[in-house]
């Protein structure tokens, strides 16, 4: 029989892991979604765009994961509910949670991004109903990020040895 074993320095490493992979899955889904609806051409104008999305999107993960995550966390974990599906529940809920709080108190993450940068184009104009509809796709986002989180936090090990 196994048992798994964290200790606060793998945490703290799985967080920052964490951040980094939404925040990269975020950057290339812009990425991509420009390339798809403006050419590749446009898209390759826009890398130093894309890296400002990462380096936002990065901030943006890191508070989510260390203010709201790891609390949130911490219940089940000492219920020693521990395990993979946990991780993924907790990590499509907490997206999903978390970015409709953000548009609901008036951060509209979509906007910060777009608008602020090219106020003058049409197509980067800011739209509620897009940025509401993002949520869904931001738990999925979650759900990668729980399981690095959680595979990077967790180690196995075995009792016996």
């Amino acid at each position: 029989m196994h048992a798994d074993q964290t200790d606060r320095q793998r945490a703290w490493r799985a967080l920052i892991m964490g951040a980094a992979t939404g925040a990269g899955i975020v950057a290339l889904l812009f990425l991509a979604l420009t390339a798809r609806d403006d050419g590749v051409l446009r898209a390759l104008q826009i890398l130093p765009f894309i890296l400002f999305v990462f380096v936002c999107a990065f901030a943006g993960w890191t508070i989510g994961l260390f203010a709201l995550a790891a609390p949130a966390w911490w219940l089940p974990h000492r219920m020693r509910l521990r395990s993979l599906p946990v991780a993924l529940v907790l990590g499509a809920v907490g997206a999903f949670l978390g970015h409709l709080g953000l548009e609901a108190t008036g951060f509209h993450t979509m906007n910060v991004v777009t608008h602020e940068l090219f106020p003058g184009d049409p197509t980067m104009q800011y739209d509620a109903w897009s940025s509401y509809r993002a949520a869904p796709a931001l738990s999925v986002v979650g759900v990668m990020v729980a399981a690095v989180v959680w595979r990077a936090a967790h180690r196995r090990v075995d009792p016996a040895a």
